[in-house]
């Protein structure tokens, strides 16, 4: 039935199931110009679905035009988005059909038939001389008005008819009679003890399970890595339980095992063939949208691996993440180990034949420098011992290191172990990648690892371990078959999945009462952004969990998110790359808030004291230090002006969270290596692997699951970030808004301790609230009193480094430039500026060798360059030799520089000087400051 004007919504949220059948055949090639000889009948021909800008689907390329391909297309986009679908070969576009949103819901939400395509070109859209038809359906079924959707309460007991998710989304099923463990962190100290009435067993030591693992395979252990050191050790506890292993070095391990005859394969990213054209700087690589910028130490881990195995048994390779079209900026993202293992229901003697399962771990924390840690998360108190001592990691401090002494970067991680048929799909994704880009002949054939141990049957036969193998789970993946390898019948179809994205859409739409989310990013939704919404940051995630908080406050029910997210994502916080992520946060967090508000304005809820933080809330984590004895004493300082002595004299800084995870209603978990943002959701950028996994009720009563693996994982974080059982009671209930305002509580109270003046220890609680401050309608603030990103003034980017402007009235600039290092010689006049231009000249300006450091091999540019191609006028003799006093021949008697803004006064943190780190380094190496204007530079 078609939809009244009145009625109409402002978002077309819901799923639209596309199936594309065939095309009508192309005339004969005589009846047709040469300049179509791209319609010849051997040319094989697809489809594709975009909606707006959105490529959603593309069907496989068919020389008989015959697809019969169905795609379900998850959406929430404004309602007058258009819908496109194209008929095309690879070397021309035949046809094209639009609609709007709106109007396919006029049309009662169903497309159907044998319809014309047009063609377009500069004098728009005209009949296809063609004549080419192609036979489609379109069927939108609305978010809203679906029956009412299976919540994971009564998949939890009807179980065994919850079938996950369908094949033509996913390479995988959903696996049954699975065993899932989930931790945090690297590692748990022995007192922690969460005392908050569960009845599971004590908190998991994540790398100690990773090394008794490694060291009791018999046959595989194949490693797929975003990053590995050879020289990481797994443990380091002085107290632990197995400490044969304290000390020995992850490599060392491995070959050990290799000799052994065990099978080890490690597959490691390599980044330099992803990007031939390009020069990482230390710390960052950009991308032009949700740029994940990764630290130059983690590339150097990968080539010290890779001569580290070389001339053993360890066969270690390096793939590059290749794209169809050009290199790209993307890498292989994703962190698993497979490996067999002895099989719980294992009767045999030591010395006899035991059974073997496989096992694989999967999640967020890779196997490099900088990951290990505990819940305490110290910034200084572990510099002295054996945790960190070897192992001072701080990638966002430029020059930071041991000697100048903390904070170090505290890592909060997830990662999970599956035993069982889901166990054997990571392997598969492991067999699948490895056969696309590197020799299949060193490969072990599954069939070969099957024979050996066999998969695990669908049924338990040991009834005494049939509790906790109650587990069902589905392997999810963002990839494309550029990077694996899809040839056999039954993945024909699949040249993108992005089942990732697809189930966390899923889980969201099935919550009932509260979402619980981790991650080490939160960007996407841009279609709905008030700006930079063509920034391609189009993932559903965010929209997705407003508009389920929407409906709730439409159906007066208590619903709940908390959204766990890093200060500032990892890297220099002054970095472009850094700045462009806290601005798409900010859009985002500001895109969800303002969907609330107008919710429950039209509710009057706002009129009864509602306010959106009532139902949605981020928070970050930090720590606080006060200094205690026996302290690491480092040889050096840093110069007490920059980042780097604020942070250590304050003894604070943020804990970064690098964790990958949401929970749904503690039923359901979805857990893996995949930020929320385009990168990880896209499928066709980086590769990503993750599970969603739920335990079924023990006597089928969804009760019954209050003290569930997942209930008690949540119940575990929490008490990790709250440092306290207090409140056990009404975290029991965190739908609840009693539960919400202790939380915000909590996160309000350590925030204000977390940048105050007094250095006051934060004694384990981690928890604090995102520095936003968000009205009753929803829109999204500084805080009252200015308080930023202690240490940094950087909590954001104010406007869009692409936006080409006239400059303001110099008084506005100049205290900026001469904070840039410029001092007096500069001279305004009025012209169009590009921000992006400027930034990377600004920000790459080094006043040790006064030149600007650029990002491609070892090329730098000087001030003389730039007179040169941009026409700034220079004064004296530049630094390359060039005698023309270029100021003299402008009649400028005072040798004054015109030059362009930079990012400073857009961003509204004129007090933050540009190259802080940079004066700091000049001054610790003894290299003299220079004074510019005296200076033989352009």
């Amino acid at each position: 039935m078609a939809k009244d004007d009145d009625e109409m919504p402002k978002i077309l949220h819901g799923t639209i199931e596309a199936t594309i059948f065939n095309a009508s055949s192309p005339p004969s090639s005589s009846s047709f110009p040469f300049k179509c000889l791209c319609l010849k009948a051997e040319k094989p021909a697809y489809v594709t679905i975009k909606i707006d800008k959105n490529k959603v689907a593309k069907t496989i390329e068919d020389i008989d035009r015959v697809w019969n391909q169905t795609f379900k297309i998850q959406c929430a986009y404004p309602i007058d988005s258009t819908i496109t679908i194209t008929l095309k070969t690879k070397t021309c576009t035949l046809g094209k059909y639009h609609i709007k949103g709106q109007k396919l819901l006029e049309e009662g939400g169903l497309i159907n038939g044998f319809i014309p395509l047009l063609m377009e070109d500069n004098n728009g859209k005209r009949p296809n001389q063609q004549k080419l038809k192609l036979k489609f359906q379109l069927w939108f079924n609305s978010a809203e008005e679906l029956l009412e959707p299976i919540s994971w309460a009564k998949i939890m007991r009807f179980g065994n008819s919850c079938q996950g998710m369908r094949d033509s989304c996913t390479t995988f099923p959903q696996r049954s009679n699975c065993y899932v463990k989930l931790y945090h962190d690297a590692h748990h100290c022995s007192t922690f003890q969460p005392n908050i009435g569960l009845l599971c067993e004590a908190p998991r030591k994540l790398w100690e399970d990773v090394y008794k693992a490694i060291e009791g395979a018999k046959h595989i252990i194949y490693i797929a890595a975003w990053s590995l050191n050879p020289n990481l050790v797994l443990v380091r506890d002085p107290q632990t339980e197995i400490p044969h292993a304290k000390g020995i070095k992850l490599g060392d391990l491995l070959k050990k095992k290799a000799e052994e005859g065990v099978a080890v394969r490690i597959m490691l990213w390599d980044d330099e063939k992803s990007l031939p054209f390009i020069k990482k700087n230390k710390g960052v690589i950009t991308n032009s949208n949700n740029t994940q910028h990764h630290d130059d130490d983690d590339d150097d881990d990968n080539d010290d691996a890779f001569a580290y195995f070389k001339k053993t048994r360890v066969i270690c390779t390096k793939c590059p993440r290749l794209h169809h079209k050009f290199p790209t900026l993307f890498s292989h993202h994703q962190k698993t180990i497979t490996l067999d293992t002895k099989s719980p229901n294992n009767s045999s003697d030591d010395d006899g034949e035991d059974e073997r399962e496989l096992m694989s771990f999967l999640g967020g924390l890779d196997l490099c420098e900088g990951r290990y840690d505990t819940e305490q998360h110290s910034l200084f108190h572990t510099l002295i011992r054996e945790s960190h001592c070897y192992d001072f990691y701080q990638p966002n401090i430029g020059g930071a290191s041991l000697n100048k002494g903390g904070p170090r970067t505290p890592w909060h991680d997830a990662h999970a172990c599956v035993i069982g048929e889901a166990a054997w799909d990571v392997l598969t994704n492991f067999d699948q990648r490895w056969r696309k880009q590197c020799d299949s002949s060193f490969l072990v054939p599954t069939t070969t690892i099957a024979n050996v141990l066999g998969p695990r049957n669908s049924t338990t036969s040991n009834t005494s371990i049939d509790k906790d193998w109650n587990w069902k789970v589905q392997v999810y993946r963002s990839i494309d078959d550029v990077s694996a390898s899809f040839q056999s019948q039954s993945f024909r179809e699949l040249h993108v999945e992005r089942s990732i994205h697809e189930a966390y859409v899923e889980a969201i739409r099935s919550a009932e009462k509260f979402i619980y989310i981790e991650n080490e990013y939160f960007i996407g939704g841009c279609q709905l952004w008030d700006k930079d919404r063509d920034s391609g940051c189009t993932n559903l995630i965010p929209i997705e969990i407003a508009l389920k908080i929407v409906s709730k406050i439409k159906a007066k029910e208590r619903f709940a998110v908390y959204i766990v997210i890093p200060m500032w994502s990892e890297g220099v916080p002054k970095s472009e790359a850094v700045q462009d992520i806290l601005h798409w946060t900010r859009e985002t967090m500001t895109m969800m808030y303002r969907l609330i508000g107008e919710a429950l304005k039209e509710n009057g809820e706002n009129n009864n004291n509602g306010h959106p933080k009532d139902y949605l809330n981020f928070f970050c984590l930090a720590n606080r230090e006060q200094k205690g004895s026996g302290e690491y004493i480092p040889q050096h300082a840093p110069h007490p002006g920059t980042l780097y002595g604020s942070a250590q004299s304050n003894r604070r800084f943020m804990v970064y969270v690098h964790s990958k995870f949401m929970i749904v209603d503690d039923e359901y978990i979805l857990i893996g290596s995949a930020n929320v943002n385009q990168r990880s959701m896209d499928g066709e950028r980086d590769t990503e692997i993750a599970i969603g996994c739920y335990q079924l009720s023990q006597d089928n009563k969804h009760e019954g699951m209050r003290h569930g693996e997942i209930h008690a994982f949540r119940m575990s974080l929490w008490y990790e970030h709250t440092a306290s059982s207090a409140n056990y009671d009404l975290f029991l209930e965190p739908q609840s808004l009693e539960c919400v305002n202790i939380m915000r509580s909590i996160g309000d109270k350590m925030w204000h301790i977390y940048i105050n003046d007094e250095i006051v220890d934060m004694e384990g609680v981690h928890l604090v609230t995102y520095p936003i401050s968000v009205t009753q309608d929803g829109c999204v603030k500084d805080l009252p009193d200015g308080v930023r990103f202690p240490d940094t003034n950087r909590p954001r980017l104010l406007l869009s480094r692409r936006v080409t402007l006239g400059l303001p009235s110099p008084p506005i600039l100049l205290p900026y430039i001469r904070e840039a290092g410029f001092g007096h010689v500069v001279e305004w006049r009025n012209f169009i500026f590009d921000n992006f231009l400027i930034s990377a000249f600004v920000e790459r300006w080094r006043l040790e060798t006064h030149m600007f450091h650029l990002l491609w091999g070892e090329a730098s540019i000087t001030l003389q360059d730039v007179a040169n191609h941009i026409g700034l006028r220079t004064a004296r003799e530049p630094v390359g030799g060039c005698t023309r006093d270029l100021a003299m021949m402008s009649g400028d008697r005072h040798g004054r520089h015109a030059v362009s803004a930079p990012v400073g006064p857009q961003h509204g943190d004129g007090d933050q000087q540009l190259s802080d780190e940079d004066a700091e380094y000049a001054r610790q190496e003894d290299i003299p400051e220079v004074d510019i204007p005296n200076a033989h530079a352009g």
